[in-house]
């Protein structure tokens, strides 16, 4: 068994899975995310330095959390991603390898039953894996978490240093109209923060409907296939038992006394038929017989001797076989 190759493949697939497991002992949470208690934010008009600054950390914070969310949780996904890929790229070599070690490692390796089968076994595996990665998004799950992540962060330092910007030219005691341009810039930030959030789930959503609409065209298509191979399956078995004929031609029938001989059919030195007619002819029929193997004899009297001559047939389903004998002479 150990000089065998092939066998050390399902060992490396359990080494891989116990790394997997291993590795994912301590999963990061995928909590939602949820903005924080909005009674944090007041304005105190005695204080406008405080209230600015309480305006400008509660949106800094916000999409701080967002972004970090975002970076702690792609963790996840970006590990499975890279063993999915990583696991179907290897899957798929080795299932092209497979007939090149057949022709290394000799006949003994390619005379197996089973040898044919790992290559479309170790192909199927891996579309298997990169279907799973697919239906669970972690490839494309990864991506858009660290592109919406990127995106946040872009955005929060345009928003710092437009804040800064907007600060530089307040007098001391700056009256509303001129506080009114610092919160509209806060409230842009914050709903366009809000949005790369809700993008992201509404990519998330679609891909997911999407993922699931696919699946269940798949499976509808699969069991289409099966269904018809059933069918087909079916209809070659009930095309295989039906029953044949053998016809048998005696080109010097007419040495026989009278033109008479008998036609015997044995399957299994068990007689199936016979034909006797007594009336003269060179040609004779046995139909409705199983398909099978059949050994015809043939007996008359040639010269008031009894003779006789034998051969085998092969009667295939729903087909008539002939067979060309002569008498002894």
């Amino acid at each position: 068994m150990l000089e065998n190759p092939l066998y050390l493949i399902p060992a490396l697939g359990v080494v891989a899975l116990l790394w997997f497991l291993l590795s994912k002992r301590n999963p990061a949470p995928e909590t939602d995310i949820s903005a924080s208690d909005s009674k944090s934010l007041v304005w105190d008009p005695t204080d406008v330095s405080k209230s600015l600054t309480a305006v400008f950390d509660y949106v800094a914070n916000e999409a701080e959390r967002s972004t970090n969310w975002y970076w702690t949780n792609k963790r996840w996904k970006a590990r499975l991603s890279r063993m999915v890929q990583l696991a179907a790229i290897m899957l798929t070599a080795a299932g092209g390898l497979v007939p090149v070690a057949g022709i290394i490692f000799g006949k003994a390796l390619t005379e197996s039953p089973a040898f044919n089968l790992w290559p479309s076994f170790l192909v199927g595996l891996a579309a298997a894996l990169l279907g799973i990665d697919r239906a669970f998004g972690f490839s494309t799950g990864w991506a858009r978490y660290v592109i919406t992540a990127t995106s946040i962060r872009k955005a929060l330092e345009e928003f710092r240093m437009d804040w800064t910007a907007l600060v530089a030219h307040l007098p001391k005691d700056p009256t509303v109209e001129q506080l009114t341009p610092l919160i509209q810039r806060a409230k842009e930030f914050r709903l366009s923060v809000e949005s790369m959030v809700l993008q992201e789930t509404q990519e998330w959503a679609t891909e997911f409907q999407n993922n699931i609409a696919q699946m269940e065209k798949d499976i509808k298509a699969q069991l289409e296939a099966l269904k018809a191979q059933v069918q087909k399956q079916k209809q070659d078995e009930a095309a295989a038992t039906k029953p044949g004929g053998i016809q048998i031609n005696v080109s010097n029938a007419t040495k026989a006394d009278g033109g008479r001989f008998e036609v015997i059919v044995l399957s299994k030195s068990a007689t199936v038929a016979t034909d006797s007619d007594p009336a003269a002819r060179s040609t004779a029929s046995v139909l409705d017989l199983p398909p099978g193997q059949y050994k015809l004899v043939i007996k008359a009297i040639v010269n008031s001797k009894p003779v006789s001559a034998s051969t085998l047939a092969a009667v295939k389903p729903n087909e008539t076989t002939l067979c060309e004998l002569q008498l002894p002479e």
